[in-house]
């Protein structure tokens, strides 16, 4: 991260930004969510992580997905706030994650339901739609109230704004950063 670099390198923040700026604005490295990077790096996770992720992502599309506990109590806080950092879990708070492509799928019937319904839907019709808890839909439904895409009018959610922009393989788009 840049503070740890900070630390290592023994600089204070401001000389180390603008000095991070400058090797950033040639092209050799990128600075990403805090992290500081060559631009063609990728994380690599040894093999018994590999399978911890691939076993965390498969519980996503099994019914209930895991809670932030759950996630980090798999894999560890180190390695659950770096997926977080590259874009493949998407906190919704401090308690509710979802993985990428079940935020775009999420995103997109939400989406398509209410711009179906402009009167609103109630978070019961939201919730049997994404089949999924109360809580875990009142948890999406204020992340996107929170980003500007849906604003809760007394006991319904109503779309707001432009439809969203979704692939499950952009990170920036998937946070629900462009609204």
């Amino acid at each position: 991260s840049v503070g740890v670099l900070g630390r290592m390198l023994g600089l204070d923040g401001e000389v180390l930004g603008i000095w991070l700026h400058a090797i950033g604005r040639e092209g050799k490295i990128q600075i990403r969510r805090g992290l500081v990077a060559l631009p063609q790096h990728q994380p690599r996770f040894p093999k018994t992580v590999q399978h911890r992720i691939q076993e965390l992502l498969a519980r996503f599309h099994q019914g209930q997905p895991p809670t932030v506990q759950q996630c980090v109590d798999l894999l560890g806080r180190d390695v659950y706030q770096t997926l977080v950092t590259l874009g493949r879990l998407i906190p919704l708070n401090e308690k509710y994650v979802l993985d990428r492509a079940t935020y775009a799928r999420w995103m997109r019937l939400v989406y398509q339901a209410l711009s179906t319904h402009p009167q609103g839907l109630t978070v019961a019709q939201i919730r049997d739609l994404l089949g999924v808890s109360r809580r875990w839909t009142v948890a999406f439904l204020e992340h996107l109230d929170e980003i500007g895409y849906t604003q809760r009018t007394g006991d319904v959610r109503v779309w707001r704004g432009q439809p969203p922009h979704l692939d499950p393989n952009q990170q920036d788009q998937a946070r629900g950063l462009s609204p």
